[in-house]
């Protein structure tokens, strides 16, 4: 009888584990798509300021060539 006892606790320490291991593992998928989202959101930012400094380049540019 105390091997069948020793055998549940087992059983549930290695199902509290698993519930631990799928909670870190769910944390972990969270953190990656907000990770995600944060970075599509700074590409998007960054892929504005890219095409306002070219239309600028183009633009002085020019101003600087001289018109024929």
């Amino acid at each position: 009888e105390d091997e069948l006892s020793g055998d549940e606790d087992g059983l549930d320490a290695a199902a509290l584990k698993r519930k631990k291991n799928t909670d870190a593992a769910r944390r972990s998928r969270m953190r990656k798509i907000l990770r995600i989202e944060t970075l599509e959101g700074r590409v998007s930012d960054l892929e504005t300021e890219n095409a306002q400094l070219l239309q600028r380049i183009a633009q002085l540019e020019a101003e600087r060539l001289p018109t024929a």
